[in-house]
């Protein structure tokens, strides 16, 4: 996600080139767009994009890792449509916990990560 541009609205400068332009975009793309994804085995988030929503159609238990560098306000849903699926905070707590387990079909979990709290919040 953005680190610069759209924290500062003087960044981009008076007469801009195609690459400041680009990374505009990027940054803009990055902050705005959700990717979800279907999955079966274990799962790593990308951390690429503002939210990421993984439906996990597994038929055995498997975990969720999340991105080991989460930026600040880092979205992930996770819904669970099978078997167990254990989220794991991958050096980050997850409510205060290495872990959350998603117990029941049809659980989710959407959380929002915490630079300040180093942490992952449930919402």
């Amino acid at each position: 996600m953005t680190s610069r541009a759209l924290n500062d609205p003087n960044w981009l400068p008076a007469e801009p080139n195609a690459i400041d332009i680009r990374q505009s975009l990027i940054d803009i793309w990055s902050i705005t767009s959700t990717f979800v994804s279907r999955e079966t085995l274990d799962y790593s988030v990308t951390g690429n994009v503002s939210h990421e929503f993984v439906v996990m159609a597994n038929t055995v238990s498997k975990t969720v890792t999340m991105v080991a560098e989460p930026e600040d306000g880092h979205k992930v849903t996770v819904v669970r449509t099978d078997a167990e699926v254990i989220i794991d905070g991958n050096t980050k707590t997850i409510a205060d916990s290495a872990t959350l387990t998603l117990g029941s079909v049809g659980a989710s979990s959407t959380m929002i990560y915490s630079a300040a709290d180093v942490n992952w919040w449930p919402i």
